[in-house]
């Protein structure tokens, strides 16, 4: 007979049932316990982490009244299970989405291994066929599954999903070792073994080597279980590399732009102000350019926006090809550009750039057959003189760029006080 305390719409209760097993239900403790005292034919208790209040309470009660297989029950995966409720008194774990192949043999396991009474013949027979279970469980299951001695390294057995994943056989596999997949060094997966040995599990974030030289992001829990009374590591390997593949993008995104490739103005900020701590400890000077392209709604308004994009991104190519070591280019967005030229020595250093950056974009630029023209004013800002900040470096050059706009354009100047 089992017991399982769960809440009432559990659709584990029916799928227990189905399995052929007498059960009694119960949704809360002192429900669950008045049953058990009534019942002495009760010899499994499966019940439900999240749902039982004063949880370690209720167990330590049940356990009082008879010594009884109990597995756990939650919708949480079995590491954060285990981890918290890793006593003597589990005998599995059971998912609440758990399939019946699941339910029906973590039931049997428990029984299998609580049950002292047994004939030695009837004993033989149920671990024979957990036994068979387990390996049965071990080498269908869909996750990728590898068993590793602790101190070699050595794959000792591995599933059928490792030999599809990483593309050799499975007698292939057990000739290897870990350090054969791994792309850490030797000394590296050695650390790792014992920090699993003293722990018990561990999760790690692998490259791991496939049999055609693919590598691969795969997040591994590691685990010490006992095979013939030595020590080994159970190693379930999940495949994040499309994970990873969409999480440097989505980083990428958030820091350079779509059209141009430009660090965008996320990065500008960033570096901007990187840029002042490190001109302030070496007491050196750094140049802010903000730059507006000259007349760019009109390439818009004749060409098209398809033209317009394309000026930005020949633009882009023009002022990172120009510009020297120690110059980062930006696009803030729309026709707007910064450049920041760190460890300048004088404003005719900073003069000289500015006319190599307006020559290079007077010439035209041959976009769908047509030859589109453009210019650019800018303003600069030199730090320190012109701002201790980024905002004040910011708003000094846009003050000077706006100046070159109302005297004519395709031009540079410095800001200055006397200027505004």
């Amino acid at each position: 007979m089992i017991l399982l305390g769960t809440r009432e719409n559990c659709n584990i209760i029916k799928k227990i049932k189905n399995l052929g097993y007498e059960v009694l239900h119960a949704s809360s403790s002192d429900k669950a316990i008045g049953l058990f005292k009534n019942n002495p034919t009760i010899n499994l208790l499966i019940v439900d982490v999240d749902t039982f209040d004063n949880f370690i309470i209720f167990i330590e009660e049940i356990l009082a009244i008879k010594n009884i297989p109990i597995i756990y029950l939650s919708s949480k995966n079995e590491d954060s299970l285990s981890e918290k409720y890793n006593d003597s008194a589990c005998y599995g774990y059971i998912h609440s989405n758990s399939n019946n192949f699941i339910l029906d043999s973590t039931i049997k396991m428990a029984f299998s291994f609580f049950e002292k009474n047994e004939k030695l013949k009837g004993m033989e027979e149920r671990f024979v066929k957990c036994k068979r279970e387990s390996q049965n469980m071990f080498e269908n299951h869909h996750a990728i599954m590898l068993i590793i001695n602790s101190e070699t390294g050595k794959i000792i057995r591995v599933n059928h999903a490792a030999s599809n994943f990483y593309g050799w056989s499975q007698k292939e596999l057990i000739t290897m070792n870990i350090t054969d997949i791994n792309m850490l060094t030797i000394e590296e997966v050695r650390s790792k073994m014992q920090l699993v040995n003293s722990k018990s599990k561990a999760q790690f974030f692998f490259e791991h080597r496939l049999s055609d030289g693919t590598v691969k992001d795969v997040e591994v829990h590691s685990g010490t279980i006992m095979i013939e009374g030595k020590k080994m590591l159970l190693s379930i390997i999940n495949d994040i590399t499309k994970r990873k593949q969409a999480e440097k993008k989505i980083k990428y995104f958030a820091y350079f732009d779509s059209l141009t490739a430009l660090p965008n103005r996320k990065m500008f900020s960033e570096k901007l102000n990187e840029v002042i701590l490190k001109s302030k400890e070496n007491n050196s000077k750094f140049a802010l350019f903000f730059m507006d392209l000259d007349s760019f709604k009109n390439v818009n308004d004749s060409f098209g926006h398809f033209v317009g994009d394309q000026l930005l991104i020949k633009v882009s190519e023009r002022l990172k090809r120009d510009m020297r070591e120690g110059s980062t280019v930006f696009r803030l967005g729309g026709d707007e550009f910064a450049i920041i030229v760190e460890n300048i020595l004088s404003y005719e250093e900073v003069s000289i750039t500015c006319n190599r950056v307006l020559k290079q974009l007077e010439k035209p630029f041959t976009i769908n057959e047509n030859e589109v023209f453009s210019s650019a004013s800018m303003g600069i800002s030199i730090y320190p003189d012109n701002g201790l900040n980024a905002e004040a470096l910011l708003t000094n050059s846009d003050k000077a760029m706006y100046r070159v706009k109302k005297s004519g354009k395709n031009a540079y100047e410095f800001y200055s006080l006397e200027s505004i």
